[in-house]
C-alpha cells in the first residue's frame, strides 16, 4: 500500500460524501500529513453517518498503515492520527469510541502524542 493506495480507500469508504475530487484540487506539492489531516476531519465529521462496515474498513486502513514502517506510517500518524485526536475531543464520547477502536499501534501513538502535546 503506498500513500495513494491508502487515500483512495479511505475516501471510498467514506460516504455518504463524495471527497473524491479533493486530492486533486490539492495540487501537487501539498505533503501527505496535510492531505491526511483532513482525512482525519471527514471522518471524525461524518463517523455517525457511516455505515459499521466502512467504520471498520477505516480502521483497518490506519491499522495496516501503522504497521508499515517508513513515510506511510509516519504521515498517517501525524497528519490523521492527530487530526482525529483534535477533531473527536470536542466530543468525548466520539473521542472514546474511536480511540477505543484503533488498533494498539496507533493507540499507543496517540496516548504518547497526547501527553507531549499537553506537557
Amino acid at each position: 500500500m503506498d500513500f495513494h493506495d491508502f487515500y483512495q480507500d479511505f475516501i471510498e469508504n467514506l460516504s455518504p460524501r463524495d471527497y473524491s475530487s479533493n486530492l486533486k484540487e490539492w495540487g501537487e506539492d501539498i505533503p501527505w500529513t496535510l492531505i491526511f489531516s483532513s482525512l482525519g476531519r471527514y471522518f471524525v465529521n461524518d463517523f455517525n453517518l457511516l455505515h459499521e462496515k466502512n467504520r471498520n474498513n477505516i480502521f483497518h486502513l490506519i491499522k495496516v498503515a501503522m504497521e508499515k514502517k517508513g513515510s506511510l506510517s509516519t504521515s498517517v500518524a501525524t497528519g490523521l492520527l492527530e487530526e482525529l485526536h483534535k477533531s473527536s475531543m470536542k466530543n468525548s464520547a466520539l473521542a472514546n469510541e474511536i480511540r477505543g477502536r484503533l488498533d494498539t499501534e496507533s493507540s499507543r501513538y496517540l496516548e504518547a502524542w497526547a501527553k507531549w502535546s499537553e506537557s
